[in-house]
């Protein structure tokens, strides 16, 4: 194998969903399972859990959101707490599909922006069949996580006062595709396989490109999926550039420079005045809160992440060492540093940014900041004891991808 290449029957493609190497049976752990505009103040974020039946859904799906279990798991919806993963075990592991449906029909959107019932089941199912069920982090649970995290957000008054349904649509939506088809590897191991994503992006956001440009494709091309057929052009160039901004804004390479924009802002006039491109930043600055906010969630949530993100690192540290390639930091599994790891995460990254976003949309976001200084504490006290009891250390069998 030459400087990082893979073999024609494992590289990632860009004309098709990228089929990451998919660990053999031994190495899979537990997580493994089998693939299945208007007014800005007229939307109200608060679901109603009784809307009724539109036309288009499909019958299993009106059952699904009708079951005692589904009703059940979705009781918490509007608390921090929320436990998505219970969503995915009673829906039959469609929580993009039953959350997505959800949300978007409780919150009114699919009367106000008169979206086809059919077209938007059918995107979200293309959209969930993406995902990558053998990913132990980046795959259709994490995606309904974001969702669920980024609507808490958006439910305080700061946006509820300033997003018309179109830019609540669009979120919902960012959220749900932000990770399609996610090949559990990172930017950084892309460009250095020099694989044909990150030669077709030039090594600019390569993921963020590549999801961004595979859910509109789905949405554009998939027979059946287009669910802004009726929008007029205006709506559906709005929600597209809206949807992409959002989506780039997740890559890790921003973080710093949109902190420190959102810390000049908020040292000034705190947004009391907005313009267009205000409102698709902060829209991005959520998403990118809700995508990194598993240290932010109480101590069982955020062990079960953490466990997760983990096996992947070192999943993607294996392949780094078989194809000869620099190992990334903290995704080299004969040395860990879990804790480590997690220490620097949540001081350096997710804290800080957490505190912005309570400056921002004030008290509700007490309680993340909150449990965020908990779950740092915890991992600054027991260290790595955190993860006792984890099976990610074990060596992985990998395919043989030097030959």
């Amino acid at each position: 194998l030459s400087q990082g290449h893979f073999p024609a029957s494992q590289r990632f493609r860009s004309r098709r969903q990228m089929s990451r190497l998919e660990p053999p049976r031994s190495a899979r752990s537990s997580f493994y399972r089998p693939a299945m505009g208007s007014s800005r103040a007229d939307v109200d974020l608060a679901p109603s859990r009784s809307a009724v039946k539109e036309a288009g859904m499909p019958l299993w799906l009106s059952m699904t959101l009708g079951d005692s279990a589904i009703l059940s798991a979705l009781e918490q919806v509007d608390e921090w707490d929320f436990d998505v993963f219970a969503l995915d075990r009673v829906s039959d592991h469609r929580p993009i599909v039953v959350g997505g449906i959800f949300m978007i029909r409780s919150l009114g959107l699919v009367q106000k922006l008169k979206l086809p019932m059919e077209e938007l089941v059918n995107f979200l199912v293309a959209i969930e069949a993406g995902y990558i069920p053998t990913n132990p982090f980046h795959n259709a649970v994490h995606a309904a996580d974001v969702m669920f995290t980024l609507r808490y957000f958006l439910q305080r008054p700061f946006f509820s006062n300033l997003l018309a349904p179109l830019d609540v649509l669009a979120a919902l939506l960012a959220a749900l595709s932000h990770d399609f088809a996610h090949p559990g590897v990172s930017n950084t191991f892309l460009i250095n396989a020099r694989t044909d994503e990150a030669i077709l992006y030039n090594d600019q956001s390569v993921l963020e490109m590549f999801h961004a440009a595979g859910t509109f494709r789905v949405m554009l091309s998939k027979p059946g999926c287009d669910l802004t057929k009726s929008f007029t052009r205006e709506q559906f160039l709005q929600l597209r550039e809206t949807m992409i901004a959002m989506i780039l804004s997740t890559d890790m390479k921003y973080h710093f420079q949109h902190l420190n924009r959102m810390r000049e802002r908020m040292a000034t006039d705190k947004y009391a005045t907005v313009q267009r491109k205000d409102v698709v930043f902060l829209l991005g600055q959520a998403l990118h809160a809700a995508d990194i906010s598993n240290p932010t969630k109480p101590r069982a949530l955020q062990l079960q992440w953490t466990e997760r993100v983990m096996t992947e690192f070192f999943l993607q540290g294996d392949y780094e060492k078989a194809l000869h390639l620099p190992v990334s930091a903290f995704m080299d599994r004969d040395k860990p540093a879990i804790a480590q790891c997690q220490i620097g995460f949540i001081s350096v990254l997710v804290k800080p940014l957490y505190v912005e976003m309570r400056n921002l949309l004030g008290e509700g976001l007490q309680i993340p900041v909150d449990t965020v200084q908990c779950n740092l504490n915890d991992w600054e006290t027991e260290g790595d004891g955190m993860c006792r009891g984890w099976e990610l250390l074990r060596a992985a069998n990998l395919p043989d991808v030097t030959a």
